[in-house]
């Protein structure tokens, strides 16, 4: 369940199996971005319609930097699964090489969320 300020309450469960040790990872180089994918998220009283809105305007921003490629913003509506009203998005860029580049932003308008979590994405 997601939790939005003022009010909170938000829960994560996690299960975690044990390892008697970690693999080290080494990635040498980051490659080329091969697809985007990520959620724009309105929850409460607030309308479905900004979080397409959210999606489409983050779809429009990475567009001006990466022409020829796969984007997937979904836009959700998160009533029965959150705390309080709220909006946010998190966008996620995956190479050719296994990395993952995450960019995300938290309750403004959805023009502004958008474009903060696509700039986030940007500078890693």
């Amino acid at each position: 369940m997601r939790g939005y300020y003022p009010k909170g309450g938000g829960e994560v469960s996690v299960t975690v199996n044990p390892l008697k040790q970690l693999q080290p990872v080494t990635m040498i180089e980051r490659g080329n971005i091969t697809k985007i994918h990520g959620r724009a998220h309105v929850a409460g009283v607030l309308p479905y319609k900004l979080a397409k809105d959210m999606s489409a305007a983050a779809v429009r921003t990475i567009r001006k930097e990466i022409k020829d490629l796969y984007i997937n913003i979904q836009a959700l509506q998160e009533k029965d699964k959150a705390c309080g009203s709220g909006n946010g998005i998190i966008i996620i860029a995956e190479s050719s090489t296994g990395c993952l580049f995450a960019g995300s932003a938290l309750g403004k308008k959805g023009e502004e969320v958008n474009q903060q979590g696509a700039a986030t994405l940007s500078s890693t």
